[in-house]
């Protein structure tokens, strides 16, 4: 593997050029971007934000198919004295490039956790708390199954639901979010047969809110339509809940309380870290996009859980809720499932 650093922004992050801002740079600020180049061909471009020598390195992985970092870049407000950020665009992406031979498989959860790990390798970092957002929190848990040794803890945000049928049922709950706005109006009553990806998400960009009014303050993210359906197809039927089995590093989950999707995704993933000790926030007054809506909770509650020292060997019932209100009732069995079984039958 290959390094290319490029300083991207001025000042003391100049000083970084004399030593390739590596992880050996000296103590500085600021934000420094690289590539990991890869034998395959492959670029994953990626930012390393916050002082050099921080006690913590949050390596954050965003959102998808086919969305870029910008999306999560709120996630660097977390930066302190002793916390540095780690973003970047997942392959294909933004300023990430696929590979020279293109192949389905490299599209799946197997090349996202080894993508996770070059970043990880590139950032010179030995140890990182891992932070999922929606998808991201997917190719964290199957990262941590894979390259566990080089995890501390793991926070996953707004996750996508662990399994393919249980993810489509959470689909139908947006839905029918969907549906409410388009009947308040809203949402306009536009066909979307006909638009691509990102024309889709700025249609929906309100029902992804609890406030479906604060949309108009956000910008939408952007996607790839053919990353989207290469994504998927290399994904297939996928199933977490044995890499969420396998997870013993503590894990904190934060999900909006009106998430559109529904509870079940974060439910079901507390439900499943049988070995981690595990903890899920729901946010009152958030939807689905958390880092949006809910950013100094969010940054708070990252904060508190971080400064935990002696979480990893307290019992669950000594310092985190237990199963919240809002997984009453879910069982983590998949409604679409029964559906298609019954019409097997």
């Amino acid at each position: 593997m290959k390094l290319i650093d490029v300083i991207v922004t001025a000042g003391p992050l100049a000083l970084a050029a004399c030593w390739g801002a590596s992880a050996k740079s000296p103590a500085i600020g600021g934000k420094i971007a690289r590539y990991a180049i890869d034998p395959d061909g492959s670029r994953i471009y990626l930012e390393d934000i916050g002082p050099r020598d921080a006690a913590t390195v949050i390596l954050a992985v965003g959102e998808g198919p086919g969305i870029d970092r910008t999306s999560i870049e709120q996630v660097a407000a977390i930066t302190s004295r002793n916390v540095r950020i780690v973003l970047f665009d997942p392959r294909g992406v933004g300023r990430s490039s696929a590979a020279r031979v293109q192949g389905i498989a490299q599209w799946g959860l197997a090349a996202q956790a080894a993508d996770i790990e070059r970043v990880r390798i590139s950032s010179g970092a030995n140890k990182v708390v891992l932070l999922g957002v929606s998808w991201g929190a997917v190719a964290a848990v199957h990262y941590v199954a894979t390259y566990g040794k080089h995890v501390t803890s793991m926070v996953l945000v707004s996750p996508t639901a662990p399994t393919e049928m249980l993810r489509l049922d959470a689909v139908l709950a947006f839905d029918k979010r969907v549906s409410e706005l388009v009947e308040k109006g809203t949402i306009p009553r536009t066909p979307d047969a006909h638009l691509n990806c990102s024309e889709r998400t700025r249609l929906y960009w309100p029902a992804y809110f609890y406030d479906a009014q604060q949309a108009s303050t956000s910008t939408p993210f952007t996607c790839s339509d053919a990353i989207v359906e290469n994504m998927w197809k290399a994904v297939g039927m996928y199933d977490v809940l044995p890499d969420l089995h396998a997870v013993k590093v503590p894990v904190l989950i934060m999900s909006g309380l009106s998430d559109p999707y529904g509870p079940a995704p974060g439910c079901v993933i507390l439900k499943e870290l049988q070995r981690a000790r595990a903890s899920l926030v729901p946010l009152e007054g958030c939807g689905n996009r958390v880092l949006q809506e809910c950013r100094d909770r969010f940054i708070r509650a990252v904060d508190q859980f971080l400064g935990l020292e002696s979480f990893a060997t307290k019992k669950q019932t000594d310092w985190g809720p237990q199963p919240p209100p809002i997984c009453n009732g879910v069982s983590g069995e998949s409604q679409t499932e029964k559906e298609l079984l019954q019409l097997m039958q």
